[in-house]
């Protein structure tokens, strides 16, 4: 799977086009949450977990794989 073709790899390149924000984690969890929604409006699944937490709303699962994500402005490696 190709970069933008994933939930992380496409909000990594939105970071990048945007001049390289310093997102906060609620911040980097709500553009998550959007780039998954863009990604099912084009009925796509990336990450079926993380789109089946969303529908149950289940936050923590959220925060937990966003944090998992690594993120370079939120959480590097």
């Amino acid at each position: 799977m190709a970069k933008e073709e994933t939930v992380r790899g496409a909000l990594i390149i939105r970071w990048g086009q945007q001049g390289r924000p310093n997102w906060n984690k609620e911040q980097t969890v709500g553009l998550c949450v959007q780039v998954d929604a863009n990604f099912s409006r084009q009925g796509l699944t990336p990450a079926p977990k993380f789109r089946r937490a969303i529908a149950r709303n289940d936050a923590r699962y959220i925060a937990t794989w966003v944090m998992g994500c690594h993120f370079p402005w939120l959480n590097p490696r």
